[in-house]
């Protein structure tokens, strides 16, 4: 390092303490308020699934609810950080949230639990919620860019582990933290890193995104109270790369690029999901589909699925038994929509699970690498299903609907946002939700929304 270059620490620092709405570029902007839509639907959603419900029971048993903070899509308040944690695990409870990658990280689940935690402290205008979100979002991505796929692979689940660095600087931007300040609040953050890829398949999976908000809200409200941190965390020894690292050449000119290339707008930098499963089944989800609608009720007798190889060790339940399992299992992921004809998140139950007919075809479904495209594609598949009639059908889905080359239109968004919200509201007033969180940066104060949001039951 130069006399002239900054710490890591300190390019941290001047990206968060400098950006400002204005340095956003306009695509960015618009990603980042899309997937703040995109997280608040999965999020109401998820708040009547049994991560939801199981974690309200807690914090009732607890005696933490009556706070002045909404549970969102419950009707339940809390104090602000148990309000974060309930939040953030109902964002990520279906896997129906925003992915990133190759963080490979759900951003939005952490991030915005944490910046309305904030918000409800200090409120912010529109502007600032997206400035705010795009700070920590950029933050996930590059630590992911820098860490991975070392980290992911010893067992870390960057959700949490990544997320709460990012929700961090989320939350110390919108407390108006001074550079002081954040830096502790990083640090803080950094001690709360936590979350193992074990879980995968377990409600605790989506807890860990409820945890990481958590923990960086109280980081950004202990740091402003004067709770001190190490300094230079990113740099010292011990600190938070040498703890999550195992190499000695970090690429750290992805840090100094904080702010001059916007991840979110990258190929793979957002992804918003159609299904509500894990990301490296969905494209074989949309494959499935597909077939189902050309095959005319003809049996599917046997199913080869190619994917990458990272796709055949993390979609790891063949034989799934709870609803969770389901979500990681290719096997079920392509059978039920060849037997139901749909991949709605209401398919992923126990049901489905138990429907004789899935089972059956989970068990002819064979999942393997793809000779060809097995080392070059991040997400991808090909799907082909032989029929009793002797017919074979077969789908290249090289890049799921939803990542940036498919990203879905604002019809589409807003079409989700609806189906996310059916039990809860009219289609009139969900449109006019979707459409008032999509343009949050038009508004000046943002009471509006906070009503709207905490009005939702």
């Amino acid at each position: 390092m130069t006399g002239a270059e900054l710490t890591l620490t300190d390019e941290v620092l001047r990206f968060v303490e400098e950006t400002r709405f204005a340095d956003l570029e306009p695509l960015a902007a618009e990603r980042a308020a899309a997937a703040i839509a995109d997280c608040l639907a999965v999020t109401f959603l998820g708040a009547a699934s049994e991560v939801g419900t199981t974690v309200l029971a807690a914090l009732r048993a607890s005696g933490a609810l009556g706070g002045e903070h909404p549970l969102l899509g419950t009707g339940e308040t809390a104090n602000v950080l148990d309000a974060a944690l309930f939040n953030g695990a109902a964002a990520h409870a279906l896997d129906f949230d925003d992915i990133n990658h190759p963080g490979p990280m759900h951003p939005s689940c952490h991030l915005v639990p944490a910046l309305l935690g904030a918000d409800a402290i200090a409120p912010a205008s529109g502007q600032d919620w997206i400035t705010a979100f795009a700070i920590g979002f950029e933050l996930d991505a590059k630590l992911g860019l820098l860490l991975n796929p070392q980290h992911y692979a010893r067992g870390w689940h960057a959700t949490s582990t990544l997320g709460v660095i990012g929700a961090a600087a989320t939350v110390a931007r919108v407390l108006g933290l001074d550079r002081n300040q954040t830096e502790h609040c990083l640090a803080i953050a950094g001690s709360g890193a936590a979350g193992l890829r074990g879980n995968i398949g377990s409600m605790t999976k989506p807890l860990h995104a409820g945890a990481a908000a958590r923990s960086a809200l109280l980081a950004g409200l202990l740091a402003r109270e004067g709770m001190t941190g190490r300094e230079q965390i990113f740099d010292v020894p011990h600190g938070y790369l040498a703890a999550f690292s195992e190499s000695r050449e970090l690429r750290t000119e992805l840090i100094r690029e904080l702010g001059r290339k916007w991840e979110i707008t990258t190929e793979f930098g957002l992804g918003l999901k159609p299904f509500a499963c894990c990301g490296e089944a969905t494209s074989a989800v949309e494959a499935a589909l597909s077939i189902f609608a050309e095959a005319g009720g003809a049996e599917v007798t046997h199913v080869r699925v190619a994917t990458n190889e990272h796709s055949t060790r993390i979609l790891a339940f063949t034989d799934p038994r709870t609803v969770e399992q389901a979500r990681f299992s290719l096997q079920f992921c392509v059978a039920a929509p060849l037997v139901l004809g749909r991949a709605d998140p209401d398919v992923f139950a126990d049901e489905t699970l138990a429907d004789t007919r899935v089972r059956d075809l989970m068990g002819r479904v064979e999942h393997v690498v793809d000779p060809v495209h097995g080392g070059e594609r991040e997400f991808g598949a090909v799907v082909e299903a032989t029929l009793a009639d002797g017919r074979v059908l077969t789908r290249d889905i090289p890049v799921v609907k939803g990542w940036s080359h498919r990203f879905l239109t604002t019809d589409e968004q807003r079409a989700k946002f609806v189906a996310c919200t059916r039990d809860r509201m009219s289609e009139q007033d969900a449109g006019e939700l979707f459409d008032l969180i999509v343009n949050v940066a038009r508004l000046d104060d943002t009471n509006v929304l906070r009503a709207r949001l905490h009005g939702v039951r």
